[in-house]
């Protein structure tokens, strides 16, 4: 059982956030949000959010649970700036620090609600992924390619030997040949990878195009 998430809803429930303290979004009335040991209180201005945070503490106390001051982070999110904000949010003995942006279940929230950040987080993420990607099929033709020219070499012997005996039932598992086989279909379709592996210097080059295919 997952005790803290338990003990979080308890708390919630011990909150009994009335009405009046919900936030409209998108037509939701919503003032919290909670996944595993993450809260996030939502309000339409600082009262709200003062009343939110003393009821959260005092619901936490009542189940032995205190607010880590450090981990706790306070914004305003608007895509308008008026005057100047506080530096801290002040509930009680706690002073909740006012950042510009913070990171709630990967996604970064920023006080402008710009969305730019996430999108080029994003961007990078798949680049990093498409690149590493491409690095190992390089790597698996080139070790695929010197194997098959290797006189004797056990991978070659594995490969050409037929098994016996009958195959279980279901779909066949993914060989690494099958991996070899789909990429270098990309670049030749109709082409027998054993008879391109032979020839070393057109192997190579089709290892080089994998590479150079990259965005």
């Amino acid at each position: 059982m997952h005790y803290p998430q338990l003990v979080l809803e308890k708390v919630i429930r011990i909150m009994n956030i009335l009405p009046d303290k919900w936030m409209k979004l998108d037509g939701t009335s919503i003032s919290i949000l909670a996944y595993a040991d993450d809260i996030v209180l939502l309000g339409n201005n600082i009262n709200t959010m003062k009343s939110l945070c003393e009821r959260l503490i005092r619901a936490a106390r009542r189940v032995g649970l205190q607010i880590n001051e450090e981990k706790t982070e306070y914004t305003e999110i608007s895509r308008q700036r008026y005057g100047r904000q506080v530096d801290f949010l002040e509930v009680g003995p706690y002073s909740f620090k006012n950042v510009s942006q913070f990171i709630y279940l990967g996604t970064m929230i920023t006080q402008s609600n710009n969305m730019e950040y996430d999108i080029l987080e994003g961007i990078q993420m798949g680049n990093k992924c498409y690149y590493t990607m491409v690095k190992e099929i390089k790597r698996r033709l080139e070790w695929a390619g010197h194997e098959w020219r290797k006189p004797d070499a056990m991978t070659k012997m594995v490969l050409q030997e037929n098994p016996r005996g009958k195959r279980p039932l279901g779909r066949p598992r993914r060989r690494w040949e099958d991996c070899v086989k789909k990429d270098v279909a990309v670049f030749f379709p109709e082409e027998n990878w054993h008879m391109l592996a032979q020839n070393r210097e057109g192997w190579r080059h089709l290892c080089l195009d994998v590479w150079s295919k990259r965005p």
